[in-house]
């Protein structure tokens, strides 16, 4: 039995962690409950590939206030919302993500492809100056709740 069975919120905002990896959350399970996740105000440059594969349960992550610069196509792939295992047709759970106050300066495209869930996304302080195709693929769901403030059109 994994031992956070029943952890549904982990904090872990507000510590000095500089990186995650596929590995990093790899305790967790399918079966586990894990609905949110705080990893703001740390020191995370970077998003790599399937760093949350782990965590299909995931609704909210939290990553502003960091120094990320860069988000790895393939970062958020593996946070899925069902059990089928379709791999054209893959739902992702995760409905609010927070990655405001960073250092990106592009969106890559299909670094968010199939957050077809996604209700909120915050972009806000960052340094977007490109934003390529298809960045926003599929989000159908999603509010307006896209946070631009420093936002530089070319």
């Amino acid at each position: 039995m994994p031992l956070f069975l029943k952890l549904f919120k982990l904090q872990l905002h507000e510590n000095r962690i500089t990186s995650i990896d596929v590995n990093t959350f790899k305790g967790f399970s399918a079966s586990d409950s894990l609905d949110a996740l705080n990893l703001a105000s740390n020191n995370i440059k970077e998003i790599p590939e399937k760093s949350f594969q782990s965590l299909s349960s995931l609704n909210s992550l939290a990553l502003e206030k960091n120094r990320i610069s860069a988000i790895h196509p393939f970062a958020f792939q593996g946070i899925e919302g069902n059990f089928i295992n379709n791999l054209s047709t893959q739902d992702y759970s995760l409905e609010w993500l927070t990655l405001g106050d960073n250092i990106l300066n592009s969106i890559p495209s299909y670094a968010l492809q199939n957050l077809t869930r996604l209700r909120q996304l915050d972009l806000r302080g960052n340094n977007i100056t490109i934003v390529e195709e298809n960045s926003f693929k599929d989000f159908g769901l999603l509010k307006s709740s896209f946070h631009f403030t420093h936002f530089v059109q070319n």
